[in-house]
């Protein structure tokens, strides 16, 4: 019995050693979001509800440069070793190449139907124009973004994840006191545009700040030689297989998203600016689950090294259970203290009040959202990529998008209608997800290195 509790104790304390730094490193992430919500609500409402609007579509464009950095993540977890030294340079490299053209793409899209992709949206027509330059000037800064994205990947597949926090922290200071010094020192006229560059050319700076950072803790894997051969396409193409599925589920859910945002747009600057304060308040949560997703991914990657399935599975049920837990805790409490939080962005009334119901229906729709980060994440490791997909692309578009719009454009109902609708299409997803992983039909996929 005293030899199990060791062993507990020792499971734990490797998870947080894991998931501490990760957490922190994502915590981070988050503040640039808050900071930036918070510096544009010194401007007005109207500008939240654009950069609201805007961020949507950059979101999009995200989760699409995420198909290279999940598609890596995976193989660099799959294969992190000594071993396989010389392959995981060369998936470093790939995703590299595969970061740099897709970027490109995404971004010459947002600047060939910037306008039309607002219009759209139901953006309001006076402030297209400002939207269209924030979105362009963001889509320029994928390119940084994703190849930051793929150094912390490697780096954290090592167990680096000390140095990804290192390089996380740095990246997200530098381009909130960039954005900070736009905003408060009236730099340009239009704040928005003001932060958007500001993003830009920090992003560009936090690359070199990443690279020297894998420079120093990965010293082996960083001195690629930069040849091309033909069976590199092979690599580039299971990057593909791995991320397309992974990053797709992101990709129809936010696209459902976008749906219904223009939904809620329609019902007018108050449910839009609720909703963005309302997960603003609420990202912590998401960003704990992410953290937990990330470090439950490495744990099991080491399981499935050694070809340990049952450990693998354990872990990760374990993980979500513990999560869920805390999440309905994190979540009263924030529902308690969401009077004192509201007034920090907004001192309309209607939003606080609106805000304030959502923040207690969160305490439903959170805990099974987290879940499914975490659910997802770890079947994405065992490469299980493309049930995620399908269930995400059933439940989302023959049911949360379908009955939202039509709670929202038929029925007359606002947005506190539509969160009900968040909570059973989470809820649904992780019960699927989770009897999935329990009964360990991933197995079934035969995508493990």
């Amino acid at each position: 019995m005293l030899f199990k509790t060791d062993i507990k104790q020792a499971k734990i304390k490797k998870f947080k050693n894991l998931f501490l730094p990760i957490l922190i490193e994502q915590v981070f992430m988050m503040l640039i979001m808050n900071v930036n919500v918070f510096l544009i609500s010194l401007v007005n409402d109207r500008a939240i509800a654009l950069t609201g609007l805007t961020d949507q579509i950059i979101a999009i464009g995200q989760l699409l440069l995420g198909i290279v950095s999940l598609g890596s993540t995976i193989l660099f977890l799959q294969n992190a070793d000594k071993v396989h030294l010389d392959y995981i340079r060369k998936i470093f490299q790939q995703s590299l190449l595969l970061n740099g053209l897709l970027s490109l793409l995404i971004t010459l899209v947002f600047v060939i139907f910037g306008s039309n992709l607002l219009q759209l949206i139901n953006s309001p027509a006076n402030l297209i124009e400002t939207g269209n330059i924030y979105l362009q000037l963001l889509g320029w800064s994928l390119l940084p973004l994703g190849i930051s994205s793929s150094v912390n990947a490697l780096l954290r597949s090592y167990g680096k994840v000390r140095a990804a926090m290192y390089a996380s922290i740095l990246n997200t200071l530098i381009v909130v006191s960039g954005n900070a010094f736009v905003v408060y020192t009236h730099l340009l006229d239009n704040a928005v545009i003001g932060i958007g560059i500001a993003t830009l050319i920090m992003r560009c700076l936090g690359v070199f700040i990443s690279l020297l950072i894998l420079k120093k803790d990965l010293p082996k894997i960083f001195e690629l030689k930069w040849s091309f051969h033909l069976e590199d396409l092979k690599i580039s193409s299971k990057i593909l297989r791995l991320g397309v599925p992974s990053a797709m589920e992101n990709v129809f859910y936010n696209i459902s998203q976008l749906l219904i945002t223009a939904g809620i747009a329609s019902l007018g600057v108050v449910s839009l600016s609720s909703r963005i304060y309302t997960q603003t308040i609420t990202a912590i949560i998401f960003t704990i689950s992410v953290a937990a997703g990330q470090s439950s991914q490495i744990l099991i990657g080491k399981a499935i090294r050694k070809e340990d399935m049952d450990q693998g599975t354990a872990t990760g049920r374990s993980i979500v259970k513990a999560f869920f837990s805390l999440s309905v805790i994190l979540n009263v409490i924030i529902a308690l203290l969401g009077p004192l939080l509201i007034q920090i962005f907004t001192e309309d009334e209607v939003i606080k009040q609106v805000v304030t119901i959502l923040l207690w229906l969160s305490i439903l729709y959170d805990p099974f959202r987290a879940s499914n980060e975490i659910l997802i994440a770890n079947l994405n490791v065992v490469g299980d990529v493309r049930y995620p997909v399908i269930v995400g692309v059933l439940t989302t578009y023959l049911f949360t998008v379908p009955v939202s719009l039509s709670l929202i454009y038929f029925f007359n109902q606002g947005l506190i209608a539509v969160w009900f609708v968040f909570i059973v299409d989470e809820a649904l997803r992780a019960v699927i997800f989770y009897r999935r992983w329990t009964q360990k039909k991933w197995l079934l996929s035969g995508n493990l290195s």
